[in-house]
């Protein structure tokens, strides 16, 4: 079999590789059918009189969550699985934009991401150097920012009153810890300042917890200042079946979704068309 794909290869042959996941024989890895819709986008792409017309964009995705190092084998991190943002290259991938995927090292990876440019990241510092150098390097249309940042990172390590640098090594239990923790800039705002494209769009997201109506409004005008579109989500609001989230441009709702797929095909409209149809409250 390997044989054969090689020699295909060879001969100029596009070959889809396959999905990680569980497998008819009940193992868990390479060897899945590759999601329908990302088979039927790829073959449309090379047949351009059937496909739908649209323009190709070059659009980075974040994922996943940043970590940031309070000694050499402890980390302050946050829950972000990277899903969300898996879910949205794919997407953006099966409408054929080309993907740039800055990810957490842990977090979910797209489906497609043997097709993908992929850059991995750890801490705060780390994802900021790479969106300025990808930004200020290359021109991309969009950035969909979904990767969850820390807002601190770790400034000093005080054990019994004393500031240690115990970066590469292992706090004792034994002393009286704590930690001083440092602001960190929103990434969000410095998105645009970043891009050598100054027509760049950029999603931006806001996770609230328990959130009352008026917190939630507040916490998306905060984000709208940065993003030409804001996605919100409430943390009570989000199950291994569920995702919901409303969806910000101009200061209105312009749709509300329930799953990663719609949410996926909601932002892939957005830069695509660059319009929605305005939802009701």
């Amino acid at each position: 079999t390997r044989a054969s794909l090689t020699k295909l290869r060879d001969w100029g042959i596009e070959i889809l590789e396959t999905a990680s996941g569980t497998l008819a024989c009940g193992d868990v890895g390479e060897g899945k059918l590759l999601d329908p819709d990302i088979i039927l986008n790829k073959i449309l792409a090379h047949a351009p009189a059937y496909s739908t017309p649209s323009q190709s964009l070059k659009v980075l995705v974040t994922s996943g969550g940043t970590r940031e190092s309070i000694d050499g084998v402890r980390t302050l991190a946050n829950t972000s699985t990277g899903k969300t943002g898996a879910a949205i290259a794919d997407e953006l991938y099966a409408h054929g934009h080309q993907v740039t995927f800055v990810h957490a090292g842990e977090s979910v990876l797209p489906e497609a991401r043997s097709s993908m440019s992929l850059v991995p990241y750890v801490s705060f510092v780390e994802l900021d150097a790479s969106l300025k150098s990808l930004l200020s390097g290359d021109r991309y249309d969009a950035v969909v920012h979904a990767a969850a940042v820390s807002d601190f990172s770790i400034d000093a390590v005080i054990i019994d009153g004393v500031r240690k640098d115990v970066e590469n090594g292992k706090l004792d239990s034994a002393g009286q810890i704590s930690l001083a923790l440092k602001n960190n800039p929103k990434i969000l705002a410095k998105l645009k300042e970043y891009s050598i494209n100054p027509g760049l769009k950029v999603v931006g997201f806001k996770l609230t917890n328990h959130a009352t109506t008026q917190e939630r409004e507040s916490a998306v005008s905060k984000v709208a200042a940065s993003a030409d579109l804001v996605v919100h989500n409430d943390l009570s609001e989000i199950s291994a079946d569920k995702h919901n989230a409303v969806l910000f441009a101009d200061g209105k709702i312009l749709s509300k979704t329930s799953t990663k797929k719609s949410l996926a095909l909601e932002i892939e409209k957005f830069l695509s068309k660059g319009k929605f149809q305005e939802a009701s409250l």
